[in-house]
């Protein structure tokens, strides 16, 4: 039987690193990071804009 959803690890792996080297190069993971930080501490985030975040 084949698990038709699923991504080989190795696959999954390799999205994830693409995905924070993008994050990164376009300068994207501070804001992400202050983002959490901020939701942990129980804010919540509406209609916001990226340009609200710097």
């Amino acid at each position: 039987m084949t698990n038709r959803g699923s991504t080989p690890k190795g696959v999954t792996d390799l999205l994830k690193r693409k995905k924070l080297r993008h994050n990164e190069y376009y300068n994207m993971q501070h804001r992400f990071d202050n983002l959490y930080a901020q939701s942990v501490d129980g804010q919540n985030f509406y209609d916001i804009e990226l340009s609200e975040l710097d």
